[in-house]
């Protein structure tokens, strides 16, 4: 089985356009058969495009912590045996 994880780093808004791009081609990958994994920082209240995520049996994995801190565990995430990882650097000021 084909199987993908896409990372955000996003920690300012819950939703943006980022998030509505890697979603839809997540949602169409899942359709496709391939095992989703999704990284987000966790919010009070999960948008609802993750909740349908959900609802297509995507893992989604949320952070409570500072999104500095996934850049410590891209090593952990490169060891995971995955097709393809997709890190998203929209909101990170170097």
């Amino acid at each position: 089985m084909k199987r993908i994880a896409f990372v955000s780093t996003n920690d300012t808004t819950p939703w943006s356009g980022s998030e509505e791009l890697w979603s839809q081609t997540a949602i169409s990958m899942a359709n496709q058969g391939f095992t989703v994994g999704v990284n987000i920082r966790g919010w009070k209240q999960t948008p609802i495009n993750i909740q349908k995520l959900e609802s297509l049996n995507c893992r989604v994995v949320r952070r409570w912590y500072h999104v500095h801190l996934i850049f410590l565990l891209i090593p952990y995430y490169q060891r995971i045996t995955v097709d393809r990882v997709k890190v998203n650097h929209e909101s990170i000021n170097h």
